[in-house]
């Protein structure tokens, strides 16, 4: 059955494999060179016998710490002989494939465990494998479209809250195995199923209080034994995080009320499915956020397939549970206000109650989805198992086409989107017969994900130089969140040409500012690479320096300069 999932998701993704998926990627601009950035340093620093958690090829010499962003260690970790030999690309493809072929399989193997065909399961794992969240994400967002682990922990919490069949031990361990996983993967996955397993037993406390009663100490011991074997795993990168450099302190990474789920948008598709006229796109075009979390697209065949089941099997635990666990989701989902096309109400939501619990704080409202489609995804399976396989009369030809219309309203639109970049050849030739250590400053300035090509160049030049730059999450001189490094003098002129300005007429005063940020930065390259303004760019260098560069392989480089000049 991997098989299957694997072979509909090397379809879906065609455009790339049938290209060049060393070259090019699956998804869009922007986040996707970032990972691609921590799949090289991963490798990068294994290879050289470095941390793979801290670098200061990026935001030098200051340096980054990784488990504060989404360097996925696991992943890279084991993609380490593909991206060592064939690279970080190739990498990069493998693993969104696999993300989503790998969830919805995953979703079946869970779901096959409550259903009694294994079309239904198949039905229930496609759900999930091309819910709105998960292709949705998969245009960027690497870290957050590898959802293996929500169906593991469902099944797990299963067994280790309810049907108590398995040890103390074996329960224990297969969850904290999962959890150190999961930590290794995407933290805010971890703590969103960490929330959704909260909130599942209070569920089950609040419906059955006499089995939990007589369940809670089974349950509580596979539970510590869980957390001791996550700890155990994961030991040497919560210290790093923590206690190690380039530590936040705390603070909000993202605002509370921008990516949640607009109250049109469990209705209303998006540019991702394929059955989505202009019209309707029109209107989910408004929601907040940005396209890749516009996730809580569920359809309506779906909805009203859930509904049947809920309404027919509502004194069944599993139904009963599932559904009102989804819908509490679906609300925290909303955030802390209500958005309606786009508008945001004065109407206060749950969420408003939680965002600011520390850990609550860093989710994202709207990427709690993933957890309400994998329980639809259940739900529907049982609708599948229950009406379709064991219908009789006409309910079962008029539920099966409601299935079709399930599957056919989460269908995506094809071809789902390629990136090939254009990488400058000097990044490809001499870029690699830079003086070792040296400390490149790269125009454009990378600090954001609309121009994060120089982390691209740098993985190019098997990151032979290192750059005071970068698309980051770092601390602030108060230990709180920032993206990128502190603004310069000179990074503000950069970033000024950028955007369309003239080269600017330095006094001494502000040539001097200028020089001193380079030499803080121990700059001793400078390199100026297709971009917008590159002439511009070119030229308030040349009176920074006080030289003219070298044109080489398609930028202006000044390989080896003085900034004491």
């Amino acid at each position: 059955m991997l098989v299957g999932f694997l072979t509909l998701a090397l379809l879906m993704f065609h455009a790339t494999w049938a290209g060049s998926p060393s070259r090019s990627w699956i998804g869009v601009n922007g986040d996707p060179q970032v990972l691609i950035w921590f799949l090289q340093w991963s490798t990068y620093a294994w290879s050289h016998g470095l941390n793979p958690l801290l670098t200061h090829h990026i935001n030098f010499p200051g340096g980054v710490n990784l488990m504060w962003n989404t360097a996925m260690p696991l992943p890279s970790l084991l993609l380490y002989p593909v991206t060592r030999w064939f690279g970080p690309t190739l990498s990069f493809n493998l693993l969104v494939t696999a993300g989503v072929a790998g969830s919805g399989w995953c979703a079946y193997l869970v779901i096959s465990h409550h259903v009694k065909s294994t079309a239904a399961a198949v039905v229930g794992g496609l759900a999930y494998g091309s819910s709105q969240y998960v292709l949705g994400q998969a245009y960027g967002h690497l870290n957050l479209v590898f959802v293996l682990t929500p169906p593991l922990v469902l099944w797990l919490l299963d067994e280790i809250l309810v049907r108590q069949r398995w040890s103390l031990l074996r329960g224990g361990v297969c969850l904290g195995v999962v959890v150190a996983a999961q930590l290794l993967i995407s933290e805010e996955i971890l703590a969103s199923e960490a929330l959704t397993g909260s909130i599942a037993a209070v569920l089950l406390l609040a419906l059955y209080p006499r089995e939990a009663r007589s369940r809670w100490r089974r349950a509580l011991g596979a539970l510590v034994i869980a957390g001791a074997t996550a700890g155990a795993i994961a030991a040497w990168p919560l210290a790093t995080q923590f206690l190690g450099p380039g530590r936040i302190a705390g603070g909000r990474f993202q605002p509370p009320d921008v990516y949640v789920s607009d109250i049109w948008g469990f209705i209303v598709p998006t540019f991702v499915e394929r059955l989505a006229p202009s019209s309707l796109r029109a209107v989910s075009s408004h929601f907040t956020g940005n396209g890749l979390e516009w996730n809580a697209y569920v359809g309506v065949p779906l909805l009203v397939a859930v509904g049947i089941v809920a309404v027919r099997g509502w004194r069944v635990p599993l139904v009963r549970v599932s559904a009102l666990l989804a819908a509490a989701l679906a609300v925290l989902s909303l955030g802390p206000h209500l958005h309606v096309e786009g508008h945001v109400t004065a109407i206060p939501l749950p969420w408003a109650a939680i965002h600011h619990v520390p850990i609550a704080e860093q989710l994202l409202p709207g990427r709690l989805m993933v957890h309400v489609d994998l329980l639809l995804a259940l739900l529907l399976a049982l609708f599948v198992d229950s009406a379709v396989m064991a219908g009789t009369g006409w309910a079962r030809p008029a539920s099966a086409l409601l299935t079709v219309a399930v599957i056919a309203s989460l269908f995506p639109r094809l071809p789902y989107p390629s990136t090939t970049p254009t990488v400058p050849a000097f990044f490809r030739d001499d870029g690699r017969r830079l003086p070792s250590g040296a400390v490149a400053l790269v125009a454009p300035y990378a600090n954001t994900p609309f121009n994060v090509d120089p982390m691209l160049w740098q993985v190019s030049a098997r990151m032979r130089f290192r750059m005071p730059e970068g698309y980051y999450i770092g601390p602030d001189a108060s230990g709180r969140p920032m993206v990128g490094p502190e603004i310069k003098t000179i990074s503000m002129f950069m970033l000024q040409i950028e955007q369309g300005a003239p080269s600017p007429a330095l006094d001494p005063q502000q040539r001097a500012q200028v020089v001193g940020d380079l030499a803080s930065w121990r700059v001793n390259t400078v390199i100026v690479g297709p971009m917008k303004n590159q002439g511009v760019m070119v030229r308030f260098f040349e009176s920074v320096l006080r030289s003219p560069p070298t044109m080489t392989g398609g930028v202006a480089v000044w390989p080896r300069i003085d900034v004491g000049s």
